[in-house]
């Protein structure tokens, strides 16, 4: 089944890639066209590229429920098919694969100033994150993987915060903002369709985050999730 699961998976990968070149090479059409496209000399190639990309969103949607329907049967050969989420909705609070950080003003008082109990996206998580010199959504450019001109740019920034910050391009903001909203449906997709057939012996914990050598002194041999 895990042999299957994972040629499907692969299918799904090429054809939502085939997805995006073909919705890429539509606008490009669409573009070259003009309003009146259906007029133009692109009418042929934009009703064939139409008529590919439905038949794409098909295929993925048949490949999409076959794998559904495997991790539904694995989990319950597993007997972990009271975890296994078939109804497309999960309780984040509810669910016992899903051990959620709690808001602030929900923990206990000796918890509030303890950064591995802080909430994401938070007053005070964000408070934090201004003193890091490196975040997770900078640490491309920041540590040099990117270009050195972007790398020098977020240092300039860091010796000299009070100068004019550049504006994030709408692309880059449209990403990160859809970054920001799918993150909770991919973990919705681990603890309720992943964590059941693969791992039925796991469960996904959110921690906060872990200053200097906190975590090396509190997570050394230990796993985080």
């Amino acid at each position: 089944m895990s042999d299957v699961l994972l040629i499907t998976s692969n299918r799904l990968y090429d054809l939502r890639s085939l997805h995006v070149k073909q919705s890429l090479a539509l606008a490009k059409f669409e573009k070259e066209a003009g309003s009146d496209w259906r007029n133009s000399k692109y009418i042929y190639a934009i009703s064939s590229t139409q008529a590919f990309i439905y038949q794409l969103r098909g295929l993925v949607q048949r490949l999409l429920d076959i794998n559904n329907s495997l991790l539904e049967l694995g989990s319950s050969a597993c007997e972990t098919c009271q975890d296994f989420c078939s109804s497309g909705k999960i309780y984040a609070f509810t669910h016992r694969n899903w051990i959620t950080l709690k808001e602030p003003e929900d923990l206990p008082d000796q918890c509030r100033n303890i950064s591995a109990y802080t909430k994401q996206r938070t007053p005070q998580w964000f408070d934090v994150r201004s003193t890091f010199p490196v975040t997770g959504s900078r640490m491309f450019e920041g540590i040099g993987l990117d270009t050195l001109k972007n790398q020098q740019r977020h240092i300039n920034k860091l010796l000299h915060p009070n100068q004019p910050v550049d504006s994030v391009s709408p692309t880059a903001a449209a990403n990160m903002a859809h970054g920001v909203e799918s993150e909770i449906n991919a973990v919705a997709t681990l603890v309720g369709k992943v964590l059941p057939f693969y791992y039925p012996n796991c469960k996904y914990i959110e921690e906060g985050h872990w200053i200097g050598t906190d975590f090396f002194i509190n997570k050394m041999g230990g796993f985080l999730v």
